[in-house]
């Protein structure tokens, strides 16, 4: 889109651009290997939500987009926008630890990865 500046501006373009009133990304420095952090950014309403920083192994990065989504989705639904962004992170950090286009984990491991924010490898 020719946006310049860093993440924190961008979404600002994109939801003043397009008229969206919430606009959420995820910012990574993922290995395709090992280890890496990945974090979320959402703007709502002109404001801007980030969450820390998630420690995560690498496994597998197909799904992890469509995870960080459906986490935050389910989360801003039920109790709004922060509650979405952590849990988006969550199942986002979760699902580089799974082989596979499925994350199959479950809001227990969702919690348990909230309180310690790190996570081993799901077999």
């Amino acid at each position: 889109l020719g946006y310049a500046g860093n993440s924190e501006d961008m979404v600002r373009q994109l939801s003043d651009d397009f008229r969206i009133p919430v606009v959420a990304m995820t910012l990574g420095e993922a290995k395709t290997v090992r280890t890496g952090t990945l974090t979320g950014l959402v703007c709502a309403d002109g404001k801007i939500y980030t969450d820390d920083v998630a420690e995560i192994e690498t496994v597998d990065r197909f799904g992890v987009g469509d995870s960080f989504t459906a986490g935050f989705i389910y989360g801003y639904l039920t109790e709004g926008i922060e509650r979405g962004l952590k849990i988006g992170d969550a199942m986002a950090a979760l699902k580089f630890s799974i082989p596979g286009d499925i994350n199959w984990v479950t809001m227990e491991d969702i919690e348990l990865f909230l309180e310690a924010r790190s996570f081993g490898i799901q077999r």
